[in-house]
């Protein structure tokens, strides 16, 4: 059985402390929904993107829940090593491709695990999704614990890029802004494979991303990086 200190204890414990997630009025109702069924990723895999420390932060790459049919690792839009290449990973990648003139390896399966030492924030807005059934889990209060997260981050490192693909990542993030003046988000459209009215194709997001970063003289993320 899932206890709220059993979920947390995957949780790193510097964030755990800077949180004070131990505190928060969010746990009963997720802690609820674990427990009543299969879902994805591993408890073991939810909080993986927290292992990148606040202060090493420079991207937050904000996706609205894990896959549903266990390709999840609790890295937004990246995938396990072996799972399918997704849709989304795909076209990100294609994205990056086209941007820096590289083409993107057939074999490539989407783990994006590198990212997290160049810097970039995987989190997904809701952690969890029940197995096959997307959007099972967006209300069982994630989007509170995620929220104090984006929070803690635009108040206290002011350099941050945060990067919205689709309009329900960048309405939250715009819904934090409001009272964060200073939040720098860039907007894209979704990279799902339906998605031709807002293309994330020829946005050049990621590149701008790191004109931002090198405005504010920090080292830009090498991107191409997850292909090697």
């Amino acid at each position: 059985m899932i206890t709220k200190d059993s979920l947390l204890q995957a949780l790193n414990p510097n964030w755990s402390k800077l949180l004070g997630a131990q505190n928060m009025k969010c746990w009963t109702k997720i802690v609820e929904k674990l427990n009543s069924g299969e879902f994805y990723p591993n408890i073991n895999d939810i909080f993986n993107a927290f292992t990148l420390e606040p202060e090493n932060i420079k991207v937050v790459l904000l996706a609205e829940e894990p896959y549903s049919k266990g390709e999840s690792c609790g890295l937004a839009y990246s995938v396990k090593c072996k799972q399918r290449l997704t849709y989304h990973v795909s076209n990100i990648l294609k994205e990056i491709g086209r941007s820096y003139m590289t083409s993107i390896p057939k074999q490539h399966n989407g783990d994006l695990t590198k990212w997290i030492n160049e810097g970039v924030f995987l989190l997904n807005i809701h952690l969890t999704v029940e197995q096959n059934n997307p959007k099972s889990h967006q209300d069982i209060n994630w989007e509170l614990f995620t929220s104090i997260v984006i929070e803690y981050l635009a108040k206290t490192y002011k350099n941050i890029i945060y990067i919205g693909l689709g309009r329900t990542v960048q309405t939250f993030l715009k819904e934090i802004q409001k009272f964060n003046k200073e939040m720098i988000i860039l907007e894209s459209g979704h990279p799902c494979a339906a998605n031709i009215s807002e293309p994330l194709f020829g946005s050049n997001i990621f590149i701008e991303a790191n004109k931002l970063l090198l405005k504010n003289d920090i080292l830009p993320v090498r991107w191409l990086s997850v292909l090697k």
